[in-house]
């Protein structure tokens, strides 16, 4: 995909860290629950990027808005699924593509944490539930190919996680990458 001088992206979640912030052109905006906070102690990080506060569940833009959607490691934390797909599919131009990634586990081990671990044992952030889903590598692309089309998937990815911006270890946590489009 070429990217245009006018191309709007919106990475939902991690806004503590924006990925956005890697492209160097267009129209940048990062959506966060814990947008205030973000705001208050990474203000340096939003200098190109617009940081929106709000669920995924109900995104506060317009329909076929964004060319390039990311979503990296955030659909986990999501309350409620199908609303947050189809938010997506909305948002999302009919050419446009979504970067995906999931931390992907057994299917046990996902239909364990999601079913038996009873939500009031599951740690919270400032009100929001942490990790209502788990996914098997199987689920997600069902869960997916719902709405969207798989254009590539990258299994057994791993990605670099701090829980702060000056964290000098960091954690490699397995992941599986996904770039889809709109069906």
């Amino acid at each position: 995909m070429e990217l245009k001088p006018y191309v709007k992206i919106l990475e939902i979640g991690g806004a503590g860290e924006p990925l956005v912030n890697l492209f160097s052109l267009g129209g940048k905006y990062t959506l966060d629950p814990l947008a205030e906070d973000y705001k208050n102690l990474f203000a340096d990080l939003y200098k190109d990027n617009s940081l929106v506060r709000g669920k995924a569940e109900s995104l506060p833009f317009l329909d076929s808005r964004f060319d390039i959607v990311v979503i990296l490691n955030t659909l986990d934390h999501c309350e409620n699924l199908n609303q947050t797909l189809l938010e997506i599919w909305g948002v999302l131009k009919n050419n446009g593509v979504i970067l995906l990634s999931l931390n992907v586990t057994s299917s046990l081990t996902a239909l364990l944490r999601t079913v038996l671990l009873k939500p009031v044992l599951r740690p919270k952030l400032s009100g929001y539930l942490m990790h209502p889903y788990h996914f098997s590598l199987k689920e997600a692309i069902h869960l997916i190919r719902e709405r969207f089309k798989i254009i590539s998937i990258w299994k057994d990815c791993h990605y670099l996680v701090s829980s702060g911006r000056n964290l000098k270890n960091y954690l490699r946590k397995p992941s599986v990458l996904y770039l889809l489009g709109r069906k």
